[in-house]
């Protein structure tokens, strides 16, 4: 039979053939067959896949690299390299064609391109063998050659080795992934690809130590969020420890302390994982049970590698120490292993649908983790905020009240000045000019035009002084609540900029930018409409006091007409006189105490307006993005408790 007659399986794994490489290539080629179809030909010891297969298609086989080789030691030098690349690009079927005997015009370039080439041929030889080795391997489970047993060295598994098995009809995949115990970052992306795609992680630690809290942290972000785990102890037994019967009854009794590393194992696991994700565990005398599958009783000799001279040792000296092979295999307890596997093949459908139920539920309780979080930070922050703007508007109250009180008693203090002139200047007219009428009343009017006039442009001034004063310290005010407010949002990023994540995530940093809302509220400037608020006028002075005029000349000429002395007549009309100026000043003052009133009032008005509804329609943004996450949060929990509702393996 020649050695490029190929057979494959078809969909109803019936054998077609015989194919030459040409006539399989194009069979691929037509998609008749694809690269998950099975191949068959001489010297194979199983089938295998024909993606596995596809590259000894296109290159030279060994006895065309040799005579090609043999060839080209013949050809002189100095030829172009263009003829060679030819032959290197030509397809197998066409090469073997070729007139090896017919001598090429064309030779290498340099003694190091023929090295290079020669390399590159020697190492596609060995990639093949290689292939073909790991192939066995995986397509003959029952002859295990203990190739892929670590041998100690660090990162012994260096990517993920599916294993694929039919059981009931079904196929399923064990995939060996490389260890998380040693260089984490050139095998991680391994491990992550093999996990997300698993219903049951076997996490397997040797009984010589219980999980380090770096490698706990490991587990937890490969399996978290992914499948049930089952966690194996590998027992660390050399054969002197099963020489005596006493000693094969149970692995358990033997090896006493491995029942305390595998409690350990499963506490860590139950706190790093979660105790919903642990499926219970066992302890595994891995060496002693692979020593029992890896003989051959029909041919009465072991099916371990001739190199691993160390494994052969160990099963010599375990099948000295046990009677037969099928106690070596259920004294290891793999037979229980094994069993919980099968376990899971009858409800395998379900648990797929409940594993990535618990993967959804997972992420979503991450999710709802991270935004409490979130909120619960924002809260702290937005009380924080609002406490300051309290605060703010505290001092806001009280600087209006101020600006009243002040305003009120520099006012009524001016008023008191201004009529105690006119008081006394009266009383000096009617002395000084008493009897006549006349310049009485003259000069009392003049007196009172000039003090009413003066009091105006008095409290004017005390008016535009105290406005001055209200809007300085009104924007003093209002920029002390941003620099509070910036300095919050400042503190805040430093005491969490220890938590701060890259992710598509939330960050910890605050959903809510007070530097803005601090910013904003230092540019206030002061009050623009403080200034038309204030522009109110006081009462008139001489209204109230040009009353005051009859009053006095009625008395005068009444005293004139008394028998009393005239100085007796000037005191009573002085007297009289004061009486009605100070209730003319207490008639001033109460019309000037409500214009005062209803000018603050408009104050007040325009502060909230302008101001206080401002800061707080910031703060308002704040509230919008509690009432956010909060809303958020009922949804992911109500979608949380809906996927737990269903029943197991539904949705």
């Amino acid at each position: 039979m020649k050695n490029d007659q190929w057979y494959y399986l078809d969909e109803k794994h019936q054998t077609l053939g015989t194919y030459n490489n040409q006539k399989l290539l194009e069979l691929y080629q037509k998609k008749i067959i694809t690269g998950r179809s099975y191949v068959w030909k001489d010297g194979f010891d199983d089938w295998k896949r024909f993606e596995d297969v596809r590259p000894s298609l296109s290159l030279f086989g060994k006895k065309d690299v040799a005579k090609a080789a043999s060839i080209i030691k013949k050809v002189p030098t100095g030829y172009h390299q263009s003829v060679v690349d030819q032959v290197l690009d030509t397809p197998v079927e066409r090469v073997q064609r070729i007139d090896y005997t017919t001598p090429y015009q064309v030779v290498w370039l340099s003694e190091q391109h023929k090295q290079h080439v020669n390399n590159l041929t020697e190492k596609i030889i060995q990639n093949l063998a290689v292939q073909k080795r790991l192939e066995s391997l995986r397509l003959s489970p029952n002859k295990p050659d203990g190739l892929i047993i670590g041998t100690g060295e660090a990162d012994f598994t260096k990517g993920n080795v599916p294993y694929e098995f039919t059981y009931q009809d079904k196929t399923f995949q064990l995939i060996d992934v490389p260890g998380i115990e040693g260089n984490e970052g050139k095998y991680e992306h391994f491990v992550k690809q093999a996990i997300e795609k698993a219903h049951l992680v076997i996490y397997v630690n040797g009984t010589n130590k219980k999980p380090e809290e770096k490698t706990t942290r490991k587990i937890k972000s490969y399996i978290n969020q992914y499948a049930k785990v089952y966690a194996v102890c590998n027992v660390r037994g050399k054969a002197d420890s099963y020489e005596f019967e006493e000693d094969q009854v149970l692995l358990t009794k033997t090896h006493k302390d491995i029942s305390d590393v595998l409690d350990q194992t499963l506490t860590v696991l139950n706190q790093n994982v979660g105790q919903d994700l642990i499926e219970g565990g066992q302890c595994i005398q891995g060496l002693l049970a692979f020593s029992a599958v890896a003989y051959d009783q029909d041919k009465k000799e072991t099916t371990i590698s001739s190199s691993r001279k160390d494994l052969i040792k160990s099963q010599k000296a375990y099948m000295r120490d046990f009677s037969s092979l099928e106690n070596m295999k259920s004294f290891s307890q793999v037979n229980a292993l094994e069993e919980k596997i099968i376990s899971k093949f009858a409800t395998f459908e379900e648990d797929i649908i409940e594993s990535n139920k618990h993967k959804i539920v997972r992420k979503i309780e991450e999710s709802i983790g991270v935004i409490q979080e979130q909120l619960d930070k924002h809260l702290v922050f937005q009380t924080k905020i609002k406490k300051e703007l309290d605060v703010g508007q505290d001092s806001i109250n009280r600087l209006l009240n101020d600006f009243e009180n002040n305003l009120s008693n520099k006012s009524n203090n001016a008023i008191s000045s201004s009529f105690l002139n006119i008081a006394d200047s009266g009383c000096g007219v009617i002395e000084n000019y008493f009897g006549d009428q006349d310049t009485i009343s003259s000069r009392i009017e003049s007196i009172v035009k000039l003090e009413s006039g003066q009091l105006l442009e008095r409290l004017e001034t005390i008016k535009v002084e105290m406005n001055q004063q209200f809007s300085k310290s009104l924007e003093e005010a209002v920029q002390r609540i941003g620099r509070s407010v910036e300095q919050i949002q400042l503190n805040f990023d430093l005491e969490h900029s220890k938590d701060l994540v890259v992710s598509n995530q939330f960050s910890h940093q605050s959903m809510f930018d007070a530097k803005s809302m601090g910013k904003g509220l230092m540019e206030i400037g002061g009050m623009a409409a403080l200034g038309a608020s204030i522009g109110m006028v006081f009462p008139v002075v001489g209204n109230i006091v040009g009353g005051l005029l009859g009053g006095v000349l009625g008395l005068v000429k009444f005293v004139i007409g008394a028998l009393s002395s005239k100085q007796s007549k000037i005191n009573k009309s002085q007297s009289h006189f004061r009486t009605n100026v100070n209730s003319a000043q207490s008639d001033f003052k109460s019309q000037v105490r409500n214009s005062i009133y209803q000018m603050v009032g408009v104050v007040r008005q325009d502060t909230e307006k302008g101001i206080i509804v401002k800061i707080y329609s910031e703060y308002k943004k704040m509230q919008d993005v509690e009432w956010i996450l909060t809303a958020q949060l009922q949804k992911l929990k109500a979608l949380s408790h809906q996927i737990k509702s269903k029943g197991y393996g539904t949705i």
